[in-house]
């Protein structure tokens, strides 16, 4: 059953999706800085 799921292209995301969450995890942990999605800019009133 483990192949089958593994096999489908829903399987395929699933498990690219853990390992680059478990990735980031360990990066974390280490300290070691990651790509941020956010904008740097500040946002204000003024």
């Amino acid at each position: 059953m483990l192949e089958q799921v593994a096999g489908s292209s829903v399987g395929k995301q699933v498990m690219r999706t853990v390992a680059r969450e478990l990735t980031r995890g360990l990066l974390g942990v280490l300290g070691v800085g990651t790509t941020r999605r956010t904008s740097s800019r500040k946002k204000s009133w003024f």
